[in-house]
Order: structure tokens, then sequence, then C-alpha cells
């Protein structure tokens, strides 16, 4: 039986200093990254497509999206829903209909039905003691009422949500950290969640830390190309597209799927 390739580490492929084929991007251009489309952009300055988007993730530039303004939802908006039909929700709100809509449906509210008579729910004292001692999904269970129910009461009252998991304290280190290296390698050396890591990135307004530099094509790389396609770009976070041109280019045979686990789900 063939072993598998030694596993390294994470972001020990090594890469280059700097990408040899990057333009030099003159001042009047570099203002316009992210203020209009990519693909205008490239029109304008008669370039590829790939090369304006390459170079605005490695400034850490986002994309041109022109969007509407945010709809802050407060919780005499959000009883309004399903009362009416969305139409006429939207406009005594002054909105979009889609936004209603979306909005409805996010918070899982059934449309309006007129012949459907609706019960009002009573909070007493002994049903309110109960927000925020568990998650509103339980709550909700427990009272016979929809989770949308108890979180806008809970959101009204301004208690805190409930949350089992432990606390991450973040440190000034951590902090430093985020957007300057991937969410994976901060989440291996603190140990933590990757996803908890996103979340702190995202609420501080941090953008995500973009690899650009190309893989370096040393000898350790062939048996690292060697591995299953999927498991590869994700232990390693290398696209796809990269796998397969780094393969096509060294000449490396594309990685059989491993042997199946005992229950018949493959190893990855």
């Amino acid at each position: 039986m063939t072993r598998s390739p030694k596993r390294i580490r994470l972001g020990e492929i090594p890469r280059e200093s700097y990408h040899p084929l990057r333009l030099r991007w003159p001042a009047k251009w570099q203002k316009l990254l992210g203020r209009m489309p990519d693909a205008k952009l490239a029109r304008k300055m008669g370039v590829s497509l790939d090369a304006v988007q390459a170079e605005r993730r490695r400034r850490g530039i986002e994309p041109f999206r022109p969007r509407n303004p945010s709809v802050e939802w407060t919780p005499p908006m959000t009883r309004l829903l399903g009362t009416d039909i969305d139409s006429n929700i939207a406009a005594r709100l002054g909105l979009p209909t889609h936004s209603v809509r979306r909005k409805r449906w996010k918070m899982g509210i059934p449309p309006h039905d007129p012949s459907r008579q609706r019960k009002m729910f009573v909070w007493t004292k002994q049903k309110i003691a109960l927000l925020g001692t568990d998650v509103d999904r339980v709550i909700a269970k427990r009272l016979g009422v929809s989770m949308p129910t108890v979180a806008i009461k809970r959101a009204e009252l301004a208690i805190k949500s409930y949350y089992p998991q432990r606390r991450i304290r973040w440190t000034k280190e951590m902090i430093g950290l985020l957007g300057k290296t991937s969410d994976w390698k901060i989440a291996e050396r603190y140990k933590i969640d990757r996803l908890s890591v996103a979340r702190e990135r995202q609420r501080r307004g941090i953008r995500p830390f973009v690899e650009t530099r190309p893989v370096k094509r040393t000898p350790k790389l062939k048996p690292i190309l060697s591995l299953p396609m999927r498991a590869l770009a994700r232990r390693y976070h290398i696209a796809t597209e990269t796998v397969a041109r780094l393969r096509h280019d060294l000449g490396v045979a594309a990685g059989k799927r491993w042997p199946a686990k005992p229950g018949g789900k493959t190893a990855s």
C-alpha cells in the first residue's frame, strides 16, 4: 500500500517575494480601483480583467458594488411584517417591496393571510424571565411561539442573547494580526475556530488577508501536488485553479482519492 506524502504544515509552501509579471500601475489608474467595475477599468487600460482584479485584491480594495442604503430595522417596523401584504407594509414604511419581503423571509414570518385570525401572544413576567436564559429557538419552542417573536421581544427589552460557548479574549497581539495574515493561521496559532476569527475581523471592519504572491516551484512542491485536489486546496488554502496549473506545468498527475475510512467515508 502506497503511503501518503508527509503532511506539511500550513504556510510552509514557499512563495515568491513579488510577482514577476506584475503590471506597473501609474497613480492615475490606482485611484480608479474599486471606483468602477473591474471589467470597465480593464477595457479602459487595455489590460486583462484578471490583472485588474489581482491588483485590487493585493491592495485590499473592495470591488465596486453600487448598493442602495441599508435599512435599519427597528422593533416597531418588524412588528408590522405579516400584518398586511408586503406592498402595503412597504408603502407605510417608505421602502421597496422586495426589502420588506426579504426581511419577512429572513425572520421566518409567513405572508399575510386575511382568512387566518392571529392570536395575540401575551408576555407575562414569567415568560419575560425566560428571555436570554437559552437560545431563542429553545425559548420559542417552550413558549409555543415563533423564534422571531422571542428575538424581537428580547431586543425590545435589551436582553443579551444566550451564548453557551466560551468567550474569546482578544489581546492586542491577536488583533494586530487580523487582516495581516490569513484567518486560518490565526485560528491555528491560538487554537480557536476560524469562523470566530472571521467574525472578529469583520466586526472591526478589517479586510481579509489575500495572498497574491505566486507559489515557488521547488522540488518539495511535487509531492504536495500529488494530494487529492480538494484536500490540497483546503489544507494549504490554494485555489483549485492554481493547483491545476501547477500540476500541468510540473507534469504531476492528478491525485487519487484516498482509501475510505471505516464507515464508507473517504479520507481527505
